[in-house]
């Protein structure tokens, strides 16, 4: 009896194992969430140590303040570069591949030289304005634009590294982007440890500049080598070339609104007193990880595919399939809401109650937390959708949905700072991001595919 059902487990177990290997789509997801969890959860640790060896103080008030900026800039074109990427790659390959590599190197070319004059005008202003935008104390004000200086490198390297990931998801090579990260995180960590009795929290500043570099290198010598980079400097703007910029621009435009909502919230954190910009950071940090992890595996393969089968197969069943996607992902989300809402208390307790961390900021941060949380099931919701329009080309609507973003945000934060505080931005954040997702779902529904 026991050999019969050992027999029968080992059917069960081979036929289940066939059934994965012979969908690329859920192989994908799997393969790639699994590489893209190793890569990111080392990255996760980085704001953990931070809490654990510096605390909460005027200086990490100041690095994640120049964080989040350098994240806005990064925000605005490395998802942009790395996700519209992918839709004309596939549509290249499917017409004439031996553009491909001409087509990327020209988009690298631009990109670069683009976000190097960005870089400089956006350091020259920000100088003048920081004073006028921000209630910083006029030392704290000085580190910060020394910080700015130190990360504007990373800026330009992120978006770098987002083209090569672009460009390597659209030919079903996942593994390496998604494990790249770990690389990048474990110098971040190993410069913290080594330099903040010295350098302080510069010692973080230049970790990241470095793990990145070295990043850039692995997926830049990787894409070379597989012959999907061609690299040539000419600028010359060829059709399809422009296509890509215009339609780049319209989602620029978009995630300039969007990745100004961090800015915008630690600016208003920042005039109701010191560590509140840290307590928004280490929350949003919680948050953060769930949503990382879903749109760099899950996400990052569904782009890829989606864009294949529009081009190249029945426009129908990309449809069914988003619907179906849609309403699967959501329901994930929201167990996941309910999971991590119950522990809420001991998880903040474990990653934040230790070292140089003030425990009596502890239910704050889990509080601002727990607000976010209300928002991960219709956020993530937005994100299928928006995968959907990046594969149809219809950034227009990342521009308008970014503005209204942006302008919810904003409103929202003036209304609900007052009588809530630090907890008044939170609700703010997760009522702008629900209300764009459910724009973003309505939206695609009224486009048609056949």
């Amino acid at each position: 009896m026991n050999l019969m059902n050992t027999k029968i487990q080992s059917i069960s177990v081979n036929a289940l194992w066939h059934q994965i290997r012979s969908r690329p789509l859920v192989w994908n997801t799997i393969i790639t969430t699994f590489f893209s969890t190793a890569g990111k959860s080392v990255g996760f640790l980085i704001p953990f140590c931070i809490a654990v060896w510096f605390g909460v103080s005027s200086d990490t008030d100041a690095f994640f303040f120049v964080y989040s900026v350098v994240l806005f800039l990064a925000g605005i074109f490395s998802p942009i570069t790395e996700s519209v990427l992918v839709p004309f790659i596939a549509e290249l390959k499917a017409q004439d591949e031996s553009q491909v590599g001409k087509f990327l190197g020209k988009v690298l070319v631009l990109v670069t030289i683009g976000l190097v004059f960005l870089s400089v005008i956006f350091l020259l202003l920000s100088k003048h304005l920081l004073p006028y935008v921000t209630r910083f104390p006029p030392e704290s004000l000085q580190l910060i634009f020394r910080l700015l200086v130190e990360t504007a490198p990373l800026f330009i390297l992120l978006v770098g590294t987002s083209i090569f990931s672009g460009a390597l998801n659209a030919y079903k090579i996942f593994w390496l982007p998604a494990i790249s990260p770990v690389f990048r995180a474990t110098i971040v960590i190993f410069a913290i440890f080594l330099l903040k009795d010295s350098l302080g929290v510069h010692s973080i500043t230049i970790g990241y500049v470095i793990g990145e570099i070295f990043r850039l290198i692995i997926l830049g010598v990787e894409t070379f080598r597989r012959g999907i980079l061609s690299l040539n400097l000419s600028v010359h703007v060829e059709p399809k070339l422009f296509e890509f910029l215009k339609k780049s621009f319209y989602q620029i435009s978009g995630m300039v609104a969007v990745a100004f909502n961090p800015i915008v919230d630690r600016t208003m954190a920042s005039w109701l007193g010191g560590g509140n910009v840290s307590i928004l950071e280490y929350a949003e940090r919680l948050y953060q990880m769930p949503l990382t992890l879903i749109s760099s595996g899950f996400f990052v393969v569904l782009l890829s595919h989606w864009s294949e089968d529009f081009y190249t197969g029945d426009k129908r069943v990309f449809r069914q399939g988003v619907m179906s996607t849609t309403k699967i992902v959501g329901s994930i989300a929201l167990v996941l809401t309910a999971l991590f809402l119950v522990v809420r208390y001991p998880v903040v307790g474990l990653v934040y109650g230790h070292g140089k961390f003030p425990t009596h900021y502890l239910p704050a941060v889990t509080t601002v937390w727990s607000l976010y949380l209300l928002g991960l099931a219709p956020t993530i919701v937005g994100l299928v959708c928006a995968r959907a329009h990046l594969v149809l080309k219809n950034t227009k609507v990342f521009m308008r949905l970014g503005i209204l973003n942006c302008f919810l945000n904003i409103v929202l934060n003036i209304v609900l700072m007052g009588p809530f505080g630090i907890y008044g931005l939170a609700v703010s954040t997760t009522l702008s991001y629900t209300a764009v997702s459910a724009m973003l779902y309505l939206t695609f529904l009224k486009i048609k595919t056949t």
